[in-house]
This record gives structure tokens, C-alpha cells and sequence, in this order.
């Protein structure tokens, strides 16, 4: 089983789970809510969580799915309304860990046997395809809840402080192969340095390294430096050989317009 991509966030009331898994059926998705404890599944995806308080079953519990983005949104009740939860944003923490139960929460919870039990996914935007309701009933062998599980490499790399970096941020410990291979070439070499801290490092790393008497140098061997300030490619007088046929046409078009209107 995989585990899906997942961000959690809260307020007074609720505590919110957003789940990446596209391309799933609805009919498949199941979910376990009782005391600390919330699981997910639907196949292949599969998520338990140990939250740091208590959260209920009840007829405020809601999901939605949007086929679009193809994240689930699970709005799951707090116990006890305001209630802050601490350490939410562990996602690591959150997979691990022993869950507890009240007996009244135990008592509230939603048996999905219940025929008064209502359904807690709503499906956002439905389509033809591997997303739309299956009403066909299959029957299906018992889910084991107690499988392992851990992070997406790239969602359990960020957590650990690993920096990616390059075009659409897809690459991460270049920097350190560079450094073992070709020594000096890069100049901040540290892969755990954030994009404003990895600004920071450079821009102490130019201060250091400035020279002003190599730029003195320049001032006192500044031959070539003239060659080059003097140096003006082809293209330069193709361009002002267009311009000045440009403007010429543009002058003979005014006057033959004067011309008419006279």
C-alpha cells in the first residue's frame, strides 16, 4: 500500500486533512474515526494518523473529493471545540504513535453498518472514468489497518531538511556530488541551506572574495579594455541600415497620403 501525500491544518472547530490521491473510485474509499485515532484507505493509498487530541464521528464529520486536483478533504469535529491541537504540523509524528479513545467517544462512533450512518465523502465533480461511483456491489476481503506505513520520499526528504533546488526546485545533493568531484566550483556547496540563506551565503561568501586591486589592474593594463569598449558587432550598422530604410518608407507614405488629400 502507499502512502499518500498529506497536509493537516486547524481551527476552533475542526481538524482539516487534505489527501493527495488522484484517480480513485469513491465507492472504494473507507475511513475509521475514533478518539485520537483516523485512518484512510482506498486502494492502493492507505493513511493512519494518531492525532494529539480526541476528534468525533458526527453529523458535523465531512469529505469532499475534487476530481480536478484529486485531493480528498476530510473535516473531522474536535471533541472539544477550540481545543488546540499541538504538534499537528508533525506529519512524521503523526504516523507513529498509539492511539487513545474515551468510552463516550467509543460510544458515539459511527458503525459503518449503521444504515442511519450517513456518508461522509461528497464527490466535488463527478465524471465518467476511474473517479465516477461504482454501483456495483463487490465483495471484498476485511482491510488490514495495522499495515506499515511512512512518507512520500519527496514529502519525508522536506521534513528532514533536505533543499531541493534547479528548475521547478527537482534537484537536491548536486551541490555536495560537485564539490567531492570537482573542488571549488561551487561556491556555496552546503545542500541544507534555504533559497534566503543559500542568498545570504553567497552574498558573504562575494564580500569576502572581492579584490579592488584586481580591479585596479584594469585601470593600469586597460588596453584591451579599450579594444573592447571600442568593438561593435555586424549586426550593429545591419540595424541602422533598417532603421534608416524604415524611416524612409514611413516619410515617402506621408507625403503621398498629403499628396491625395490634396
Amino acid at each position: 500500500m502507499l502512502t499518500p501525500s498529506f497536509d493537516t491544518e486547524q481551527n476552533d472547530e475542526f481538524v482539516i486533512i487534505t489527501i493527495k490521491c488522484p484517480y480513485i473510485k469513491i465507492s472504494d474509499v473507507e475511513f475509521f474515526i475514533l478518539g485520537t485515532e483516523f485512518k484512510f484507505h482506498c486502494n492502493p493509498y492507505f493513511l493512519r494518523l494518531n492525532l494529539p487530541g480526541e476528534v468525533i464521528e458526527d453529523d458535523r464529520a465531512k469529505a469532499s473529493y475534487d476530481v480536478n486536483t484529486g485531493n480528498v478533504v476530510v473535516h473531522l469535529p474536535k471533541k472539544n471545540p477550540k481545543e488546540h491541537f499541538h504538534g499537528l504540523g508533525l506529519l512524521t509524528k503523526l504516523l507513529s504513535g498509539k492511539a487513545t479513545v474515551s468510552s463516550d467517544t467509543a460510544k458515539r462512533s459511527c458503525d459503518p453498518t449503521n444504515p442511519n450512518c450517513k456518508p461522509l465523502v461528497e464527490v466535488l465533480d463527478s465524471s465518467d472514468g476511474p473517479c465516477a461511483r461504482d454501483n456495483g456491489a463487490v465483495e471484498e476481503e476485511e482491510f488490514d489497518w495495522t499495515i506499515e506505513q511512512k512518507l512520500p520520499e519527496d514529502q519525508a526528504t522536506s521534513l528532514l531538511g533536505t533543499v531541493h533546488y534547479g528548475f521547478a526546485n527537482q534537484y537536491c545533493g548536486v551541490l555536495a556530488k560537485l564539490q567531492q568531484e570537482i573542488p571549488s566550483i561551487v561556491d556555496v556547496p552546503s545542500d541544507r541551506l534555504v533559497p534566503q540563506e543559500r542568498r545570504i551565503a553567497r552574498i558573504t561568501h562575494e564580500e569576502s572574495s572581492f579584490s579592488a586591486d584586481h580591479y585596479i589592474a584594469d585601470y593600469m593594463e586597460d588596453e584591451q579594455i579599450h579594444l573592447v569598449m571600442k568593438f561593435q558587432p555586424e549586426w550593429v550598422n545591419q540595424l541602422k541600415q533598417w532603421i534608416e530604410q524604415t524611416n524612409s518608407v514611413s516619410t515617402k507614405l506621408v507625403d503621398n497620403s498629403s499628396i491625395h488629400h490634396l
